[in-house]
């Protein structure tokens, strides 16, 4: 008996062992009352917060609470749940970043952030606007899975090595203009249903897009003659891509070949000034 009352005085959640604060056996910072005691919440996180290697794995920030500015460390944000706008912006991740399943109710900016180990956002759920205008990423980066509900904006990015966003899911407009990739690029399965701006973007490597769905309208264009233009150096594959919006791939330097074999476009498709010293397929 003695061990049983034990074990319910403990979290439910995974190794916490934090004292257990809410009916479903879990402690102030794990459970999902949104409107849980925040002052309580707040003296407990405000403990966790230190140390070079910060875990919130699966914690939930109540409504009203106004998140604080981390240090830099080498977070474990998994499954952690914000139900009010947080920010990043400008941190320096030193480890990998970890927001596998992460769900974000408000708007969340990234913007100006160094993740120098790279980062993981496999699965997560960006229910508002989410912004990483201008971050750079030293190492991998993966959105597998991810969910991005309101605008995204990957605006002058830094990608230093392979980056994917396989079977992502864009609801409203992707923007990844004069985002820079240095290492293959994996966008294969990826949905863009409100339309996909990659303008003056720079790939370096190889891009795939297969069997990716754009629904709204695409840009693959530059503005600028003299230096903006999108350019791809490695081999590109929009292998059974559906574009049921209006494509425009205008004065795109395709380095190393590109394949359109099987692609479908459903609407008007333009196709000017292209350059390529490979076959177009």
């Amino acid at each position: 008996m003695p061990t049983s009352e034990a074990k319910q005085l403990v979290c439910s959640w995974k190794r916490c062992q934090r004292p257990a604060a809410d009916e479903n056996g879990r402690c102030i910072l794990h459970s999902r009352n949104p409107q849980k005691d925040i002052d309580a919440f707040g003296a407990v996180l405000q403990n966790a917060l230190q140390g070079h290697y910060l875990s919130l794995s699966g914690v939930v920030f109540p409504k009203g609470f106004k998140v604080p500015e981390f240090p830099p460390c080498e977070p474990n944000l998994s499954e952690a749940v914000f139900f009010e706008s947080v920010s990043f912006r400008g941190l320096h991740f030193r480890g990998q970043a970890a927001f596998l399943g992460t769900e974000f109710h408000h708007d969340v900016d990234f913007s100006f952030c160094s993740f120098e180990q790279g980062a993981v956002f496999n699965s997560a759920e960006f229910r508002a606007n989410a912004l990483f205008l201008k971050s750079t990423f030293s190492k991998g980066v993966f959105f597998l899975a991810t969910h991005f509900y309101q605008d995204s904006q990957f605006k002058e990015c830094s990608f230093c090595d392979s980056v994917t966003f396989e079977y992502a899911h864009f609801v409203r407009e992707a923007d990844f203009s004069g985002a820079e990739f240095r290492a293959s690029v994996n966008l294969s399965r990826t949905e863009f249903l409100d339309g996909a701006n990659f303008s003056d973007a720079r790939f370096h490597d190889t891009v795939a897009f297969e069997v990716t769905d754009f629904s709204g309208d695409h840009v693959f264009e530059y503005k600028n003659a003299v230096a903006l233009r999108v350019l791809f150096e490695g081999s590109v594959t929009f292998f059974r891509t559906r574009f049921d919006g209006e494509a425009r791939f205008v004065a795109n330097d395709f380095g190393n070949g590109v394949d359109f074999s099987y692609a479908r476009f459903g609407d008007a498709a333009f196709f000017t000034y292209q350059k390529s010293l490979a076959p177009v397929r």
